[in-house]
């Protein structure tokens, strides 16, 4: 299906997809989750994912895995905690956000940096939902240092936001990410059309006048940069928190570059 087609098939089925993800979103958080907030433990990205938890332990083994008493690790926490670290590096430094605003249209504001960040820390989700008790645990720290981050970025807007209106704004935030992981997933799931759509109600924010071909790049980043990052090894994911991202355009990477880079910002936030 053509872009413009599959453009026009998204608004003029616009209602219809909002209140089949919301119904969506009631059933899975009445089930297993909790809104995804600062203080708040954040989940996997994949219902499977979640369901292969709950069916393989119960509430004590989740409490025990959430006050950190943790066994059948295959890295040490503390290797772990590093690479979740070192990994949100990856995902905001790896990344060419002039290239996204201007591709996309979208203006140089916090809330779109947001946008772009939220979709790589997505990508490497989805990885790691793969790889047990050892992905879990790296998952968690990954979305720590993410609102560790926004917390930091949004107190240097200063006199330019209100506690108030920078408050209201990280947990808006917040809601973006909880419904981003449900659209992404279902969309990742199935095809390109439903793709599409949760990119559009996302990303795009339901824009009506989006250009289709724009909607077709994004689509086509995602599935190649999710076969990318799966192609990764495990030693560098959890051993390492090291991820490589594909460019917007192409299918070729720098990786000796693009490790240097990551590693030399690392040391370089871990000492300050």
């Amino acid at each position: 299906m053509k872009g413009a087609q599959l453009l026009s098939l998204l608004v003029r089925n616009n209602q219809f997809v909002r209140q089949k993800l919301s119904c969506r979103q009631c059933i899975l958080a009445r089930n297993r989750l909790l809104p995804v907030c600062v203080n708040m433990t954040p989940f996997s990205t994949s219902s499977q994912a979640c369901q292969a938890e709950s069916a393989s332990s119960g509430l004590w083994s989740k409490i025990r895995f959430d006050l950190g008493f943790i066994s059948g690790l295959k890295y040490p926490k503390s290797v772990l905690n590093l690479s979740g670290f070192r990994m949100y590096i990856c995902c905001t430094e790896l990344i060419d956000y002039t290239e996204f605003f201007s591709e996309f249209d979208l203006p140089d504001t916090f809330y779109s940096w947001f946008l772009v960040t939220d979709l790589h820390i997505w990508f490497c989700m989805v990885r790691l939902a793969s790889l047990g008790k050892d992905g879990r645990l790296l998952r968690n720290c990954l979305v720590k240092a993410l609102w560790e981050d926004v917390e930091a970025r949004s107190k240097q807007l200063g006199s330019a936001a209100s506690l108030t209106a920078r408050k209201e704004g990280v947990r808006q935030m917040a809601d973006l990410f909880h419904a981003s992981l449900f659209s992404y997933d279902e969309g990742l799931l199935g095809d390109d059309k439903e793709l599409a759509g949760g990119l559009w109600r996302v990303f795009f924010e339901m824009n009506h006048d989006l250009d289709p071909h724009k909607l077709e790049l994004l689509v086509a980043y995602v599935r190649k940069q999710v076969a990318h990052i799966d192609s990764q090894t495990e030693e560098s994911i959890l051993g390492r928190g090291f991820v490589t991202f594909l460019p917007l355009r192409g299918d070729k990477i720098d990786e000796r570059s693009a490790r240097r880079q990551a590693l030399t910002v690392g040391k370089l936030r871990t000492k300050v």
